[in-house]
């Protein structure tokens, strides 16, 4: 029987179906005291409270969907004041290999320091994808955890103009979610989310 944390590389929690921790590594420990991520009465919250929800639901389809039924689910979070914080991703255990955990659905989180997420650099950006300046620096900040109104915020443009900008992105990556868009281009260019 192998522990969690040495098969998730101690950066992990372990969590039952409801969402509640049922373990924490000491790297995970201490990614949890960098105010974006925290553990509240034994429930792993984002700090920033928009997004508490993407979470939620991100935890219940990696929870509640049929074993084998896609992969982990890769999320950015921010810290309280809205800046990129770090990333999570969240696994479903088998229950068939993990008979140590009691519950038949449960998760792990991976944590990831802000500093291991890499920003992609936009001119590779352009020139796979095919992206304009403004639409590589969009998906750029995206992928390192900023969202529609911190790029706004960020660029001091309107987020209907980058709502507009992500558009075209998705549409030039044949994607059409977030989470999707920033797997693909994790994967493509190999950062460390």
């Amino acid at each position: 029987m192998t522990p969690p944390e040495a098969t998730y590389d101690n950066r992990a929690v372990v969590l039952d179906d409801s969402g509640v921790v049922l373990h924490i590594a000491e790297r995970a420990t201490r990614a949890l005291a960098q105010d974006w991520l925290e553990c509240i009465e034994g429930t792993l919250t984002p700090t920033y409270a928009a997004d508490r929800d993407a979470f939620a639901a991100a935890l219940a389809r990696v929870l509640y969907r049929p074993l084998g039924v896609s992969g982990p689910v890769t999320i950015p979070l921010r810290t309280r004041d809205g800046m990129p914080g770090g990333v999570v991703t969240l696994y479903r255990l088998n229950p068939r290999t993990d008979r140590e955990l009691h519950s038949p659905r449960s998760a792990v989180v991976a944590i990831l320091k802000p500093e291991t997420v890499e920003r992609p650099d936009p001119v590779s950006l352009m020139q796979f994808y095919g992206l304009t300046k403004s639409e590589a620096s969009l998906l750029a900040d995206l992928v390192v955890g900023f969202d529609v109104t911190g790029h706004a915020d960020r660029r001091q443009i309107s987020p209907h103009t980058v709502r507009s900008t992500l558009k075209s992105v998705f549409a030039k990556t044949h994607t059409n979610r977030q989470t999707t868009l920033i797997q693909r281009v994790t994967r493509t260019f190999d950062a460390e989310i």
